[in-house]
């Protein structure tokens, strides 16, 4: 009788999110205080963070995706994020200057993770029928015969489980933020000037909508909102205390929110949500003038 394999490996194969990497939280947001354009980026992790940040939490390099962009990811596998970024770098680097426009730069990311993705199916799914993506489209059905619609699907589906959250100056030095999701989907969020991404993303987002983040508000005002849409994102699993805070002022400019600062606006915020006193004795003091028999009416 064959022995019962051990419960390991029964478990499927490991990716960093199993201990915590990529569930995270990242934000983006555009100040235009009279008519001085910034954006300010928040993580809660040096990994989401492209090269800005080394084990000690100290800047060692400014490693930017292009000469005024910024990337921030998150998500369930991270391995395909490096390769992606050093296409993107690759590319943003030659096309500056005056084709440095959000259009452009939006062409250049998807780019980059379409070919990564494009990569990926080849090599975990075609590959072991010694198959690329052309040859899968000239011969595939002759190749795998009934398995040939199971494996379009799986190609169809095939997810990186990556996101990107992009940041950056055009040549004119406007703002803008977009994010790139599998397979290739682009979305533009300049009209509403901030967007944020990872497993705290819902949290942080509706504290922003609930301050209805103004990006004609003081910096200052604007990096407080943003810090506090982090610390609200603390909540959701996965994401961490520790906050990483950034503003570019402009393609040759950045500002950085060092611990004991960023310290400081947490300790203001929790006083801030602790709930008054006050408050307390007007819904007590209610209660208790309004306490009545459950089986009458209010009057």
């Amino acid at each position: 009788m064959n022995p019962k394999p051990w419960p390991w490996n029964k478990l499927g194969k490991p990716c960093p999110a199993d201990w915590g990497v990529g569930l995270t939280i990242c934000i983006a947001a555009v100040c235009a205080h009279k008519g001085e354009e910034a954006i300010i980026c928040v993580s809660d992790r040096k990994v989401s963070m492209g090269g800005y940040y080394s084990a000690d939490q100290m800047i060692t390099k400014t490693d930017p995706v292009g000469d005024a962009w910024v990337s921030m990811f998150s998500g369930d596998d991270m391995s395909s994020v490096v390769p992606i970024l050093e296409r993107i770098r690759s590319k943003s680097m030659v096309h500056y200057d005056e084709e440095n426009t959000v259009s452009k730069m939006s062409d250049i990311v998807v780019e980059a993770y379409q070919t990564e993705r494009k990569r990926r199916v080849e090599q975990g799914l075609l590959s072991r029928f010694s198959l690329d993506t052309e040859s899968f489209n000239k011969i595939g059905q002759q190749v795998l015969g009934h398995r040939h619609a199971a494996m379009c699907d799986k190609i169809s589906n095939y997810d990186l489980k990556c996101q990107l959250l992009m940041a950056g100056f055009d040549n004119k030095q406007h703002g803008h933020v977009f994010t790139v999701s599998n397979p290739g989907e682009c979305e533009n969020y300049d009209k509403i000037n901030f967007w944020a991404i990872g497993s705290g993303e819902h949290a942080a987002l509706s504290q922003l909508f609930f301050f209805g983040y103004n990006r004609n508000a003081p910096l200052s005002i604007c990096v407080y909102q943003v810090l506090v849409a982090k610390y609200m994102a603390e909540s959701a699993e996965g994401v961490g205390p520790n906050t990483f805070a950034l503003v570019m002022h402009n393609a040759d400019c950045v500002s950085f929110i060092q611990t004991e600062a960023e310290a400081k606006v947490r300790r203001s915020w929790d006083r801030i949500t602790k709930v008054p006193q006050r408050a307390l004795t007007v819904i007590e003091e209610e209660m208790k003038r309004t306490k009545a028999d459950f089986r009458e009416s209010p009057g």
